[in-house]
């Protein structure tokens, strides 16, 4: 689909442009022309800095996820414990552990994109489906600040990602730890009436 939709067909529709973005105005004018050359002044300078930063922080996502992972394990008797075993801290507590430990695929899902989205957009060597190397008069350079703003981006993703996914299993936990927790506590009298009506046949019995 991608390769369709930046085919050589489709450059004369976009006028050699793969990213669409809510940028300037549909119609640039001079402004809109000097920020964006000024964005991309700044974003060249800052990649500088950011890509080797964010490419030791993907070498140490490994190690901090399996020490996160340790010190949950260790932290789950405690929490349970001060927790009074209730229901909702258990379930609460089973949705991070599942979120934490499935935490590595968003990993793994972030790291494939990251290796394969420029080549699915472009692909490698001649061919109909490389827009970069197609007759274009700016040579691809139309798409190359646009190319860098994706590596920011997917860099992004494996903060992004993961945090997004704990995040909404966590709360989704919390919601349905206090829902379970509900359900026990409005069952509760209805078990003690039952209880109680079992132990008057009984003493009756007795005497």
């Amino acid at each position: 689909v991608i390769r369709a939709v930046v085919s050589p067909q489709q450059q004369k529709m976009n006028q050699g442009a793969v990213y669409t973005d809510y940028g300037g105005q549909i119609d640039k004018t001079l402004p809109n022309v000097v920020t964006r050359g000024a964005g991309d002044l700044g974003m060249t300078v800052g990649s500088l800095g950011f890509f080797p930063a964010m490419d030791v922080v993907r070498q140490a996502l490994p190690m901090v996820l399996s020490l996160l992972k340790m010190a949950l394990v260790i932290c789950i008797p405690l929490v349970l414990l001060f927790g009074t075993y209730e229901l909702k801290a258990l379930v609460a507590v089973s949705c991070v552990e599942f979120a934490l430990f499935f935490v590595d695929f968003w990993f793994q899902l972030a790291r494939w994109l990251d290796s394969t989205i420029l080549d699915a957009l472009y692909g490698w060597g001649f061919g109909a489906n490389r827009p970069h190397t197609n007759f274009d008069p700016l040579i691809g350079l139309n798409n190359a600040f646009g190319d860098m703003l994706l590596n920011f981006v997917m860099a992004t993703m494996f903060i992004v990602l993961p945090s997004l996914w704990v995040t909404a299993l966590g709360w989704v936990g919390v919601r349905a730890g206090g829902m379970l927790q509900g359900l026990a506590n409005g069952t509760r009298d209805a078990g003690q009436a039952g209880g109680r009506g079992s132990n008057m046949l009984i003493s009756a019995a007795k005497k």
